[in-house]
C-alpha cells in the first residue's frame, strides 16, 4: 500500500491572486498529486510581508481564501488542504504585533522564509529579536535547501544551532540534504514539500525520489489537527 504523503510547502497560492481561475487550478493540481502520488494533505503557503501588510489583514485574506478553497474541494476528494502563512524575514519583523497568530496551530512553529542569496546583518538581528525578545523559539525554515544555497557554512551552522529549528526542503532534494547538513536526525528534523507553483508543475512533478525521501524523514506535527 502506498504511503500517504504530506506536502508541507505547496506554492500554488504563492502569487496571491486568489481569483476563481487560480483557485480552480490549485484544486485541480492537488487532485492530480493526490491521485498520482498519494498526497493526503496540502499546506498551501501564502506569503506574508510585514512591511506592507498587518497580521490582522493577512488573516482575513487567508480565511477568505481557505473558505473559497473548501467550497471547491469535493468531500470525496481524498485529500485536505489548509492555507498557512509564509512569513518573510524582513527588517523590523519582530515589531509586528500578533506574529504568533501565524504559527501552525498544533505545533506552534512559525513558518519562516529566509532571505535568498545572502544572509545580511539585519536578518541576524531580526532572528535574535524573534528568538530572545519575542520568545518565538519554534521556527520552521521554508525551502531551506534553496534559500541557504549561497550562505556561508558558518551561517548555516549558526542557524542549525537554534534549539527548536525545523527545516522544510523540497521532495526532489529530500532527506539527502538534511542528512548532509547534520547526520543525527534526532537533532535535525526535516519535513518535505513539493513547492509546485502551477498545474503544469504538478504534471511534471516526479515522486520516484520523493517517496524514498519521505520514508526517511518525519513531520514536526500532525497537520490534520490544525
Amino acid at each position: 500500500m502506498t504511503r500517504k504523503q504530506i506536502d508541507w510547502n505547496c506554492r500554488l497560492l504563492s502569487h496571491g491572486k486568489g481569483d476563481a481561475a487560480s483557485l480552480s487550478e490549485a484544486v485541480e493540481a492537488m487532485t492530480l498529486l493526490s491521485r498520482r502520488c498519494s498526497f493526503s494533505h496540502f499546506r498551501l503557503a501564502l506569503p506574508f510581508d510585514a512591511s506592507c501588510e498587518s497580521v490582522a489583514a493577512f488573516l482575513i485574506r487567508k480565511d477568505r481564501l481557505e473558505e473559497r478553497l473548501r467550497a471547491l474541494i469535493p468531500q470525496d476528494a481524498g485529500f485536505t488542504a489548509r492555507v498557512m502563512a509564509d512569513v518573510m524575514l524582513v527588517p523590523s519583523l519582530h515589531t509586528e504585533r500578533d506574529l504568533r497568530r501565524l504559527s501552525l496551530n498544533d505545533s506552534g512553529y512559525l513558518p519562516l522564509s529566509l532571505p535568498l542569496g545572502s544572509f545580511p546583518e539585519w536578518a541576524d538581528f531580526e532572528l535574535n529579536r524573534l528568538l530572545f525578545k519575542e520568545k518565538i523559539d519554534k521556527l520552521l525554515f521554508l525551502s531551506f535547501d534553496r534559500t541557504s544555497l549561497f550562505y556561508s557554512s558558518e551561517t548555516v551552522d549558526k542557524l542549525l544551532r537554534i534549539p527548536d529549528v525545523r527545516l522544510q526542503v523540497c521532495y526532489s532534494t529530500g532527506s539527502s540534504y538534511g542528512n548532509s547538513l547534520k547526520p543525527d536526525k534526532e537533532k535535525l528534523r526535516t519535513v518535505l514539500g513539493t513547492e509546485i507553483t502551477s498545474l503544469a508543475s504538478a504534471y511534471r512533478f516526479c515522486m520516484d525520489h520523493g517517496e524514498k525521501s519521505a520514508t526517511d524523514v518525519c513531520s514536526i506535527a500532525d497537520p490534520m489537527r490544525s
